[in-house]
């Protein structure tokens, strides 16, 4: 249900970096035609330490346990090795790691890198061997710098980075996928309803939730690639377009992050992003000119993917 809403919002392929099985599945359901859906590119479960933020058993009680909780779990180089193929082996398109500590979960610090430079560098020299990029979730500047050095092909999130992190990254060609959409929708949940969150997250909300849309300006500075990400699971992932054009970026940047720079950030340029010869037929229509206004594309009228029109007026 949620992929054809995604499709139908006009994202015709996307990555989800952090499920499971079921996303290898859908992935391979949408492929084979049997559910409406983007093309997706899928992690598995994001890599990361033990009390980490995509530990699973973190805030619970101990004595708890599922199978595949401890999927993700990475505490040594080598450990970081095995994950990586065990996820190409299980269907994974990339791989995701998790290097600080995150604001939605329980018991870590974003603040703090949590992974070892040793960890991350077995991951992406790991993934990069089996032709997988590697998106690193990380708040702090100087653990982005180090998952940079590492060879990271993205930094997911980035939230405390300097101008120093920034012409970093733009040196090595790291993305940056700024996710304001996740901090918008989290950040009122927080404000309005802590209840709803994990015990102990709605502080670190409220103190981070605002840090990414006064960097975002930093960034385009600096040059430094974007490409379109909203961490949504669900809901409006068109939610970015509006929050990208406030917040430092012009109608076209907009429109590049969200076409040809994530194409290239998925490694398929060559068949998807833009409109020529030997390209995908995925086309969006709107009612006005984006060049002109980015949010346009929030309400798409029209959707093509690989000549197939799933949406008309």
């Amino acid at each position: 249900v949620f992929a054809r809403q995604m499709l139908l919002q006009g994202f015709t392929s996307v990555r989800d970096v952090g499920g499971g099985d079921e996303s290898v599945s859908l992935r391979n359901a949408i492929d084979a035609g049997k559910v409406e859906g983007p093309r997706l590119w899928v992690s598995l479960e994001a890599l990361g330490p033990t009390a980490g933020h995509a530990d699973r058993l973190s805030g619970l009680d101990s004595q708890l346990s599922h199978p595949g909780w401890d999927r993700g779990l990475v505490d040594s180089p080598d450990e970081a090795r095995l994950r990586v193929r065990e996820h190409q082996r299980r269907g994974a398109d990339l791989i995701k790691i998790v290097a600080s500590g995150g604001i939605a979960s329980s018991g870590d610090d974003p603040r703090r890198q949590l992974m070892t430079n040793e960890e991350m560098r077995s991951v992406v020299d790991t993934a990069h061997s089996l032709g997988m990029k590697v998106a690193a979730h990380i708040y702090p500047a100087a653990a982005m710098e180090n998952a940079v050095r590492a060879g990271v092909d993205s930094i997911e999130h980035g939230s405390f980075a300097s101008a120093e992190t920034f012409a970093l990254m733009k040196s090595k060609g790291t993305y940056l996928v700024p996710t304001l959409s996740v901090y918008e929708v989290y950040y009122a949940a927080a404000r309005d309803h802590p209840e709803l969150l994990t015990p102990g997250t709605a502080q670190k909300e409220l103190a981070n939730d605002l840090l990414p849309k006064r960097n975002l300006p930093l960034a385009v500075k600096s040059g430094v690639k974007i490409a379109y990400g909203t961490d949504l699971g669900e809901g409006d992932h068109t939610l970015e377009f509006g929050l990208m054009s406030a917040n430092g970026m012009s109608a076209a940047q907009v429109i590049q992050a969200t076409t040809q720079n994530a194409a290239d950030l998925l490694g398929a340029a060559d068949r998807i992003g833009s409109v020529q010869k030997g390209r995908y037929a995925d086309i969006v229509a709107v009612q006005g000119d984006p060049l002109a206004d980015a949010t346009l594309l929030r309400n798409v009228v029209f959707v093509m993917k690989g000549g197939v029109v799933y949406r008309q007026p």
